[in-house]
């Protein structure tokens, strides 16, 4: 609507001018021809209002001012040429109450140094109330921004290119308005378009490529609305948004940038629906604002499809995310998001990535071929199930079920899972209660970036027997998980067991060992119980507890393990340690970090040949007594 009006205003106040001088130009019909040599600036200076000005084709080395209604008429963008002459001043400068149309021509070599908006030596700098249409225009190689649109100015541009300019293709400000329509944004040094203050940028059909910074850069208050739209090939960032910048996208694509697709920060928002975010380093970042995406695609994006921190909030529906080196969605810190009906496949870490200080909400989301399908504290059945369940004891391997998740999922809440001996690829996700009795040569082997299990809320998992092995963890836990592990081995994952937030575990009788970041990490609230274990040979320490978390182990063995300690304390965390052996060690039998302010309980400890000795603080000399 607002297009058709500013339409409307240009044909309606276009008037054919007669004549000005015959010695100056030639009428042709009821417009004027301008041929080159001639003044365009004394020309435009005695038509009247509303005057239809035709070009020749020709070069006019001249800064042109226009402070009246009229069209200026090239014969194409590569045959009529307007040149900048004068340093620090824009080729065509459009001022006060006036309609302005540009037709078939180009604006380019606007030089010299750039003062501000005020006044810039850029291709087109409209100010004040002006209105200004172009269409078949060609906007190249000035000094400033291609375009610059400024206090109440409204610039509609149609079928054009602004390529190569040293700043912005389009910079918007104050109150300014520009529409754009089937126009190609192409090599631009500071990138595609600025928008600030409380400028409106509204652009159908037009690409932003290749520019050497953002695409788009929107601040302020500015208001930007992108309809099939590509941003695309960009140095920077596809769209860079910040301040109270507010943006809405419809079938775009924003792909292939160098940086991210779209960076999100402080209170801006970014609402994009049926728009692709596909081969950017990250589709989505946010370290502030809030995006919500619906029916798009994040797909094969460098790294995270999308990754929330800081106060960022994202909501996620009917979306598909897939292929990248780290999580499908990553929220930490004070982040919240929302997902919802989305299918989330093939990251190499997670699906979903939850360390947040609340939980990841939503459901129905199907996770596929992951890493690990959740990682971290999510609500219950954030997951869509692959199978319905319906079994109170099923065996695995079955012909109905070709994956261990698909297997787990068809068991009902509480029932039990058979695992037949010989080698099982998992990589699997357990949110409701349930026991797995696996055969002594059951080898359950993940992914190396993924754990081979991960328990998330709602998560209560009693395990008997079994190797755990191949993945990032052999065991992760997270908030309201628990686990009991029975004669277990769990061996040459990355770590061996991980807990998080308030999960809590119980091992009897387990193997621990050939972990090159450590046996066992218990951090935040979490609690773990181990009797009759063995560390072995982890690398980093054997357990190492942090944050708050509370470990107790009874009559258990450390040998030849690496790092520090075989056990490592820091932070505010407490370890009960009683009628253990330490052997062999590489580093202290138990030590803590410097500033630890935490508890340490127990006796009956046996410490031999560690190679830095039983404990290094003379005031733990108690757990060997």
């Amino acid at each position: 609507m607002q297009r058709a009006f500013l339409w409307a205003l240009v044909c309606g106040g276009a008037l054919l001018l007669c004549g000005c001088g015959p010695r100056e130009q030639e009428s042709v019909g009821t417009a004027l021809l301008v041929k080159p040599g001639q003044s365009l600036q004394e020309i435009v200076d005695r038509a009247p209002s509303g005057a239809v000005i035709r070009l020749a084709p020709g070069t006019w080395r001249e800064n042109l001012r226009l402070t009246k209604s009229l069209t200026l008429q090239g014969a194409s963008p590569e045959a009529t040429v307007l040149e900048g002459q004068s340093p620090g001043q824009p080729v065509v400068g459009v001022s006060g109450e006036v309609v302005v149309e540009l037709k078939n021509l180009s604006l380019k070599g606007g030089h010299g140094g750039y003062a501000g908006p005020a006044l810039s030596p850029a291709g087109l700098l409209a100010a004040g109330q002006a209105q200004v249409n172009l269409e078949r225009v060609e906007i190249v190689e000035n000094s400033g921004a291609g375009i610059v649109a400024r206090d109440a100015a409204r610039v509609a541009v149609a079928a054009a290119t602004l390529a190569k300019n040293n700043r912005y293709g389009v910079e918007v400000w104050g109150q300014a308005q520009v529409t754009l329509r089937d126009t190609r944004f192409l090599a631009n040094k500071m990138g595609g378009a600025w928008v600030d203050e409380q400028g409106f940028l509204q652009a159908e059909a037009t690409t932003f490529e290749e520019n050497l910074g953002p695409g788009i850069w929107a601040r302020g208050q500015s208001r930007i609305h992108l309809v099939a739209t590509e941003v695309r090939g960009n140095q920077g960032s596809g769209i860079h948004a910040q301040d109270t910048a507010a943006l809405e996208l419809r079938s775009c694509r924003i792909d292939e940038n160098r940086e991210y697709g779209v960076y999100l920060a402080g209170d801006s928002i970014v609402a994009a629906y049926d728009t692709s975010f596909q081969g950017n380093w990250y589709g989505l970042y946010l370290v502030g604002g809030q995006v919500m995406l619906e029916g798009c695609s994040v797909r094969a994006n460098a790294w995270d499809g999308m990754r929330l921190r800081g106060s960022a909030v994202a909501t996620v529906r009917h979306t598909e995310m897939a292929q990248g080196q780290g999580s499908g969605v990553a929220v930490v810190g004070q982040a919240q998001a929302r997902l919802e009906f989305n299918r989330i496949r093939g990251f190499a870490v997670a699906g979903v990535y939850a360390f947040s200080a609340s939980p990841v909400e939503g459901e129905g989301n199907e996770l596929e071929g992951n890493g690990a399908h959740i990682l971290g504290w999510v609500v219950p059945h954030l997951r869509k199930p692959t199978e319905t369940p319906r079994y109170e004891v099923l065996q695995f391997p079955h012909p109905d079920f070709p994956t261990l998740q698909a297997a787990v999922d068809a068991v009902l809440p509480g029932g039990i899972l058979q695992i037949a001996g010989g080698t099982h690829e998992a990589a699997v996700v357990l949110d409701k209660p349930l026991e797995i009795h696996a055969a002594g040569d059951a080898i359950l082997r993940g992914q190396a970036a993924g754990p081979v299990i991960s328990l998330v809320a709602g998560g209560k998992l009693r395990l008997w027997g079994g190797h755990l092995t191949g993945g990032s963890d052999g065991l992760t836990m997270s908030a309201g998980s628990s686990a009991e592990l029975v004669g277990c081995w769990i061996w040459e994952n990355t770590v061996g067991l991980r807990l998080w937030h308030d999960a809590q575990l119980v091992a009897t009788r387990v193997s621990i060992s050939r972990h090159p970041q450590g046996g066992l990490w218990a951090w935040n609230e979490s609690q773990a119980l181990l009797e009759e274990a063995t560390f072995y040979a982890n690398e980093s320490c054997g357990i190492g507890a942090g944050g708050s978390a509370h470990v107790r182990v009874l009559r258990s063995t450390f040998v030849e393990n690496a790092g520090q300690a075989a056990v490592l304390l820091l932070d505010q965390a407490q370890a009960d340690l009683r009628d253990n052996v330490f052997s062999r060690n590489k580093g202290y039998g138990v030590d803590v970090v410097p500033g630890f302010a935490g508890k340490i309980t127990g006796g009956g400890n046996v410490f031999e040949d560690n190679w830095r000795g039983a404990v290094r603080l003379s005031e733990l000399r108690f757990l060997g007594e």
